[in-house]
Parts: C-alpha cells; structure tokens; sequence
C-alpha cells in the first residue's frame, strides 16, 4: 500500500537518497493530500515539523538539486507527476495548462 500518495518504491528511494532532515521536507511537500492548499514557507514548514529557517532553505536547494522539486524550466512529460504551489487566485490558470 502507497505512503502519502506516493508509490512505495518512489518514497523509499528517497529515504535511501536524502539526509533525514531533506527527506522530512519531501514528506512535508508530500502530505500535501489536496493538491491545491500546502503553506510553502520557512514559517508553515518550522510550525509543521520543527525545522528551523537556514535548515529549510538547504534543504530546499537539495532537493532541487537531486530532482524531487523543480523550478520553471522544468520540462513535464507523459506519466510525470506534478505538485504545483500557487497562490489562491491563480489556481484556475494552472489548472488550464494541464488541460
């Protein structure tokens, strides 16, 4: 049975692949159940699970780095999953683009 919504063999590779306090983070961005409303800040992140503001923000730029988020340039392909974080008034043109 898949954790989160994420295929069991994609969460337990990342668990092989980031330090604990990155894999924190991917399963914060993961809990994110409705696909729409998931506060993105250093803020929302240290009330949820503790991790202070310079912690976050490494983390941030590792997983970046290693591919579990990516930033604008990022092509998406067929079978890709996506997570998008926006704000309230701009969810109806996201949900366009993927129409």
């Amino acid at each position: 049975r898949d954790f989160l919504g994420i295929k069991n063999e994609n969460w337990q590779n990342a668990a092989k692949d980031l330090r604990p306090h990155a894999f924190l983070l991917y399963l914060y961005l993961a809990s994110n159940a409705d696909n729409y409303n998931l506060a993105l800040s250093p803020v929302a992140v240290r009330a949820a699970v503790g991790m202070p503001r310079s912690t976050y923000n490494d983390q941030i730029i590792k997983l970046i780095d290693k591919g579990y988020l990516v930033q604008g340039d990022t092509q998406i392909q067929e079978g890709d999953h996506v997570v998008v974080f926006c704000l309230s008034g701009a969810i109806h043109k996201v949900e366009k683009l993927f129409n």
